[in-house]
């Protein structure tokens, strides 16, 4: 792909801001009209399909605020249909009609993993996390994940600390770090060969039907999808889902059975999901991704109407019956269109609570230290002793040698 004009790649700015424009009514006018300015001359303030809605594309002057803020910000434009777009992204069903970018963008044409899990994800989990992301940027794959908590928290660290890049696909607008406890992360990850990309205005912050949006793009610019804990109903679960619909592979670390965090990840496997138990499962994984391009091709929504009303097919995924293998999923790219109209149950936003971790949340059923525990749900070693006594005397927990406690069994 060429490099677009300015004028254009403003204009498909426009188009992308304007209530009642989505991806598949974006392709739809382009395919009409041939550029997206050509579309705005011909369908600003007319109703279109015969309906009574009227379009209003937002203003040339309010667009132009737009890039005005993101050069002040040293963020970057990124337009579908531009030369800098990544391909990758762009064969899925809905893709983003503009991303906005801090840091290194170039990294976004790079074979990726996504990587996803819980947001109390247990200690064990996010060492694991931390450790495979190391590996993973340390052989020069970049590490995709959504800068939440607990998994994502961790798989960017990891591939920070093995100095490769890693990509933060963040619910809000660019500039609106979400959670404000990971804002050092946001700016090492941009200080750092990273790259924090949104598909929201500047300044928007998150809710809760941003995060499967979200969840859309960091699987569509992944050849592959880990999944580390995740309850049955979670976003994590809605990525990989979604990674299976664009034809990705899903792989996925099981869990005990008896917590509920192994729930998601376990019943994966039984749907076909890769196993990933040690490190050298990854690098298999991994070197098959290099081998091929990773990706079975999509069917293209041809025939959209011009007007992209909600709720989009991936907002059902939720709804769509675990029992249904993955390995079907990935050869029927049209499953988004068979998905009850039904919408997801209303969640709370990733991340609401701003409280450290509960102690309990943070364990696993594998032994881990008191200190280690001590740094990562950020209490002062004599709180944390109080705590581990009152769950140790309620039968919550187990201590072993070593000064080290689990989840008792």
């Amino acid at each position: 792909m060429e490099k677009l004009p300015e004028r254009e790649k403003i204009a498909r700015l426009r188009l992308a801001r304007t209530h009642g424009i989505g991806a598949r009514a974006f392709k739809a006018l382009l395919k009409q009209y041939g550029t997206a300015a050509a579309a705005i001359d011909a369908i600003d303030g007319a109703a279109l399909d015969g309906r009574q809605r009227v379009i209003h594309v937002i203003p040339m002057d309010e667009a132009e605020k737009e890039m005005a803020a993101l050069e002040a910000l040293g963020a970057a434009l990124i337009v579908y249909g531009d030369a800098d777009y990544p391909s990758l992204l762009a064969t899925i069903i809905d893709p983003p009609i503009v991303l906005t970018a801090r840091g290194n963008p170039a990294l976004l044409g790079h074979c990726s993993l996504a990587v996803v899990g819980a947001r109390n994800a247990s200690l064990p989990a996010q060492k694991l996390t931390e450790q495979l992301a190391k590996q993973t940027a340390g052989d020069g794959i970049v590490v995709v994940s959504g800068l939440a908590r607990g998994v994502d928290r961790a798989a960017h660290l990891g591939a920070l600390k093995a100095g490769g890049g890693t990509v933060a696909v963040v619910a809000g607008g660019v500039d609106h770090i979400y959670p404000q406890e990971n804002t050092r992360l946001y700016h090492d990850i941009i200080a750092q060969n990273g790259v924090v990309i949104a598909e929201m205005k500047l300044g928007a912050a998150p809710r809760a039907e941003h995060f499967p949006r979200r969840n859309r793009i960091i699987s569509g610019l992944s050849r592959a999808t880990l999944v580390m804990e995740a309850t049955k109903r979670s976003g994590s679960l809605i990525t990989a889902r979604m990674a299976a619909e664009q034809g990705r592979e899903v792989l996925a670390v099981p869990g005990f059975p008896m917590d509920a965090r192994a729930e998601g990840p376990n019943k994966l496997i039984r749907d076909g999901a890769t196993v990933i138990t040690a490190p050298e499962d990854l690098e298999e994984a991994l070197a098959q991704l290099r081998s091929s391009d990773g990706v079975a091709q999509p069917a293209f929504l041809e025939e959209a109407a011009l007007y992209d009303d909600e709720p989009e097919a991936w907002q059902n995924l939720l709804d769509w019956p675990l029992g249904e293998p993955l390995r079907e999923a990935r050869h029927s790219p049209d499953r988004a269109a068979e998905i009850s109209p039904a919408g997801p149950k209303k969640a709370a936003p990733e991340g609401s609570s701003e409280r450290p971790p509960a102690v309990l949340a943070l364990l696993g059923h594998y032994p881990v230290t008191v200190d280690a525990l001590a740094e990562q749900s950020q209490l002062p070693h004599a709180r944390l002793a109080v705590e581990l006594q009152k769950l140790e005397l309620s039968g919550q927990i187990v201590r072993h040698p070593g000064n080290r406690v689990s989840k008792a069994g």
